[in-house]
């Protein structure tokens, strides 16, 4: 563990959202969980800070996408 860095599970309250997950070395990692002021939560993993894997988007009007990410960016 290094000072001044955050490591470990918890949440973060920022602009009218909730991340919650894992931090290591201060950088995301795993599976997370972000909900949006308006209703919207987003899940899914990260890998070294990136989105990377299965998400699940889900919208307050009932829509649903599940798209993946490699290295942060979406595959089409």
């Amino acid at each position: 563990m290094v000072p001044g860095v955050a490591d470990g599970q918890g949440a973060l309250e920022m602009e009218g959202m909730v991340h919650s997950g894992k931090l290591v070395g201060g950088i995301r990692q795993g599976h997370w969980v972000e909900r949006w002021a308006i209703g919207s939560v987003l899940e899914g993993p990260y890998l070294d800070g990136k989105l990377h894997g299965h998400w699940v988007e889900r919208y307050p009007n009932g829509e649903v996408w599940e798209p993946e990410y490699r290295n942060g960016e979406r595959v089409r």
